[in-house]
């Protein structure tokens, strides 16, 4: 059955409040305040003995930041909500099956 082409392009209703929270480079978006937080965290804890385990776990916290980041853009932290952390935790269940089909399906070329 062949597909139909759309005889009038796609509407996109754009929500005013979506706009207003992707401040990119504020001193409150996400990325500035990870950065801030990673190197109060370094200072902190220079004397402490397990230095890099802890250096491991906050490029594992850089890594997710870097992720929401990339999905939702670098928005001001204020306007972050528990729906975007469950769109976020979604999109990476998502994408965690996907990966899990294509390593089950990699054979079939």
């Amino acid at each position: 059955m062949p597909l139909e082409l759309a005889s009038e392009p796609l509407s996109v209703q754009v929500d005013p409040n979506e706009t207003s929270r992707s401040s990119v480079g504020t001193e409150t978006s996400i990325s500035s305040v990870y950065k801030e937080f990673r190197e109060s965290d370094i200072l902190n804890n220079k004397s402490n003995k397990s230095n890099k385990s802890r250096l491991k776990t906050l490029d594992e916290t850089r890594a997710k930041v870097e992720r929401f980041v990339a999905i939702f853009g670098d928005m001001d932290i204020k306007f972050v909500t528990q729906k975007d952390i469950a769109k976020y935790r979604d999109t990476l269940l998502m994408c965690a099956r996907n990966e899990q089909n294509h390593r089950k399906y990699s054979y079939i070329q």
